[in-house]
């Protein structure tokens, strides 16, 4: 129904606006300091919204776990993280993801391969990205 489409609609750019609060924070740019603390909340609501997803969904254009690797594999060059093993099992499960939109030859990827430990699996499906979201959340 449309009252439905439009309340998944106000749901995913709420969640999409605490994941945005949760990884500028993640690193400040100004401060140049690292809060991994950020981490956890910004999984959490990328959990919620992939839950909330219909299964058929098309997760080529969704592009909300991009900045959850891209500040991951900069947090993993600047420092010893400690959540490098939940980033890494992110990437490892995940990051077909980018691979399907970006291709496996592009410079970006194949940083982020290098840095977050190697290629991926295949895309996973929504359900897939929703279970993996919950279970690295906690790590």
């Amino acid at each position: 129904s449309s009252e439905e489409a439009d309340s998944r609609h106000h749901l995913f750019v709420t969640l999409d606006m605490l994941v945005e609060f949760h990884t500028t924070f993640l690193y400040s740019e100004v401060e140049g300091i690292w809060s991994e603390q950020h981490l956890a909340p910004a999984l959490e609501a990328l959990a919620q919204k992939y839950e909330a997803m219909p299964a058929d969904e098309n997760l080529r254009d969704e592009r909300s776990l991009d900045i959850i690797f891209t500040l991951g594999a900069r947090l993993l060059r600047d420092r010893k993280a400690a959540s490098s093993q939940a980033l890494r099992q992110l990437w490892l499960q995940l990051g077909g993801l980018l691979r399907d939109r970006w291709g496996s030859y592009d410079p970006d990827f194949q940083d982020l391969c290098a840095t977050l430990g190697g290629q991926p699996r295949p895309s996973p499906t929504v359900e897939e990205v929703a279970e993996t979201l919950k279970t690295v959340r906690g790590c």
